[in-house]
C-alpha cells in the first residue's frame, strides 16, 4: 500500500504530530482536522471539564463530532502550566505544539493593567517550561498573539528565552487562512465571544540545540544528603538579604549544594534537580509577593494558591517513596483562605500531620517577608504550623491496561475524567 499524500495548511501539516492546547470552542482544531482529512495525528486540549465546555461554548459540539469522526484524541482539563507531567501526554512528544491567543483571564482587571499582564506572563513561562520538554528533535511551538499594545508588553520572546527556546520565525496571523476559524475570548468574561483580531502573528520558537541534556557531573554528585535552592541569583540575593553571607558560608563549609534561581512551580524539570529524589521538600511561608495588594485581596489570595498549587504538582514527582511536603504557614485569617489542603490534593498529596511551628525550635533562624516590599524585614510568626503532606499510595503506578492500549498509532495514558 502507497504511503498516504501529505496535506497541508498554512504551516501545518497531515504528517506532523500536533497538539493543541488551550482550546476555545475547538474551531481552529476542526479546521486543521478537515484540511487533514484524518485528524490521528492530533491531540486537541482545553482547561475545562467537557460539561463546563459545553457551557463556556455552545457551538463546540459539531467541532468535537467532527474531531472525534476524523479520529483526533481529545483531551479535557489540560492545564497548559503543568501539561508535560499529565499522565495521558507525559509519555508523549510532538513536532508542533500550538497556542492561540493565551489568556489568563481578567480577574476584574483591564488589560493595560500591570497585574494583568503580569498574571499573563506567568502563565505563558509556565508554558514554555512545560512545553519544551514534550517536543521532538526539531520541533516548534507556535503561539498566536497580538502584537499591538498592550500585548506586546508581555514580551514573548523574553519568556520563551527563559525556557531556552529562541523565536525561529515570526509571521502574520490571519483567520481567514483558517476556514471556520472562530475566535473566542479568554477567562470568565463573555468566554463565548469574539475579541477583534489586529496586528496578529504566529510566533514560532524552537529548542536552543543541547538544551534538554543533564550536566554528567550532576546525575552522580552527591552533596551530604542536602540541597539548598533559592529563586533569585546570588547577587540579588545579597541585595535582598545581605545577612546571607554568613550563612552561605556557613553551607558551603558544610558541604550544602546551594542552587539560585530555583522556580518551585516547575523545579522538577529543571536540569540541576530533575534526576534527584528528596526524603523531604521545605518550603517556610511561601509568598507570591504583594502588587500592590492587600493580603485580604481576593486576587492576590488567588495568587498564592497559584503559586502552592504548581509547587505542589512540581514537588510530588521529587519525593522518595513515602517521601514528605513540609510547609510551613500561618494559619489564621486571611492565610486560612489559600486553603493548603485542598491544593496539595489536588496533586494527590494527604495531609499526614500538622504541628505547631514555633522559630524558637530552630536556633538562628529569622524569618523574611515575601515578595519585593520591606524583602528584608520579618514578618509576625501567629498561628503557625507546619504542614506534613504525603502522596498516596500507587499514584505513581499506571493502570496496566491503559500501558498497552493503542489509539490508531499513538500510546494512551488517559486518567482526566472527560465525561465521555
Amino acid at each position: 500500500m502507497g504511503r498516504k499524500k501529505e496535506k497541508k495548511i498554512q504551516h501545518y501539516s497531515s504528517s506532523q504530530k500536533v497538539l493543541l492546547v488551550g482550546e476555545g470552542n475547538f474551531s481552529f482544531s476542526a479546521c486543521l482536522a478537515k484540511a487533514f482529512g484524518s485528524a490521528t495525528n492530533m491531540v486537541a486540549t482545553c482547561l475545562h471539564s467537557k460539561d463546563a465546555l459545553r457551557r463556556k461554548h455552545q457551538s463546540s459540539g459539531p467541532h468535537l463530532a467532527e474531531l472525534k469522526r476524523r479520529g483526533c484524541l481529545v483531551l479535557y482539563e489540560i492545564n497548559v502550566c503543568d501539561m508535560n507531567q499529565n499522565p495521558s501526554l507525559m509519555s508523549m512528544k510532538f513536532d508542533v505544539i500550538i497556542f492561540n491567543f493565551p489568556h489568563a483571564g481578567h480577574c476584574g482587571l483591564n488589560e493595560t493593567d500591570r497585574l494583568l499582564i503580569e498574571m499573563h506572563r506567568n502563565l505563558l513561562q509556565a508554558f514554555f517550561n512545560s512545553a519544551r520538554y514534550m517536543l521532538t528533535r526539531g520541533g516548534e511551538v507556535h503561539v498566536a498573539h497580538r502584537d499591538d499594545c498592550p500585548y506586546n508588553r508581555w514580551k514573548l520572546e523574553e519568556l520563551a528565552e527563559r525556557a531556552d527556546l529562541y523565536l525561529k520565525e515570526k509571521v502574520d496571523f490571519n483567520a481567514t487562512d483558517y476556514p471556520g476559524y472562530v475566535n473566542k475570548r479568554g477567562g470568565a468574561v463573555r468566554c463565548d465571544g469574539k475579541f477583534p483580531l489586529k496586528s496578529c502573528f504566529t510566533f514560532k520558537f524552537c529548542l536552543k540545540e543541547n538544551t534538554s541534556q543533564m550536566p554528567d557531573n550532576l546525575l552522580e554528585k552527591k552533596f551530604k544528603g542536602m540541597t539548598l535552592w533559592h529563586v533569585v541569583n546570588s547577587d540579588a540575593l545579597r541585595r535582598k538579604h545581605q545577612s546571607s553571607g554568613p550563612h552561605l558560608a556557613e553551607l558551603k563549609r558544610r558541604g550544602c549544594l546551594v542552587l539560585y534561581e530555583i522556580n518551585v512551580c516547575d523545579m522538577n524539570q529543571n536540569p540541576s534537580l530533575m534526576s534527584m529524589k528528596f526524603d523531604v521538600i521545605i518550603f517556610n511561608f511561601p509568598h507570591a509577593g504583594h502588587c500592590g495588594l492587600n493580603e485580604t485581596d481576593r486576587l492576590l489570595i488567588e495568587m498564592h494558591r497559584n503559586l502552592l498549587q504548581a509547587f505542589f504538582n512540581s514537588a510530588r514527582y521529587m519525593l522518595t517513596r513515602g517521601g514528605e511536603v513540609h510547609v510551613a504557614h500561618r494559619d489564621d485569617c486571611p492565610y486560612n483562605r489559600w486553603k493548603i489542603e485542598e491544593l496539595a490534593e489536588r496533586a494527590d498529596l494527604y495531609l499526614k500531620e500538622k504541628v505547631d511551628f514555633n522559630a524558637t525550635d530552630y536556633p538562628g533562624y529569622v524569618n523574611k517577608r515575601g515578595g519585593a516590599v520591606r524583602c528584608d524585614g520579618k514578618f509576625p510568626l501567629k498561628s503557625c504550623f507546619t504542614f506534613k503532606f504525603c502522596l498516596k499510595e500507587n499514584t505513581y503506578q499506571m493502570p496496566d491496561n491503559l500501558l498497552e492500549k493503542k489509539y490508531k498509532g499513538m500510546t494512551l495514558r488517559h486518567v482526566v475524567n472527560s465525561g465521555l
